[in-house]
């Protein structure tokens, strides 16, 4: 049993884009892609606000503030 959020309801749940492993990277690196220029690094960092990554998975946070 994986306790990463044990007490965690989930009301929806969307398949992302492949795009998103950018995200997801930055978040466990703390580094944009080397490919990157320096635009889309400003780009992904306005992207990554509204996301989390919580016990390995990326989340959402949606308009009423619940991931």
């Amino acid at each position: 049993m994986e306790e990463g959020l044990p007490d965690a309801q989930i009301f929806m749940v969307h398949i992302v884009n492949r795009c998103f492993k950018d995200i997801i990277h930055f978040f466990t690196t703390g580094i944009a892609p080397k490919e990157y220029s320096i635009q889309q690094n400003k780009e992904l960092v306005v992207r990554a606000v509204d996301f989390s990554v919580i016990a390995g998975y990326l989340y959402k946070m949606g308009n009423d503030e619940i991931f």
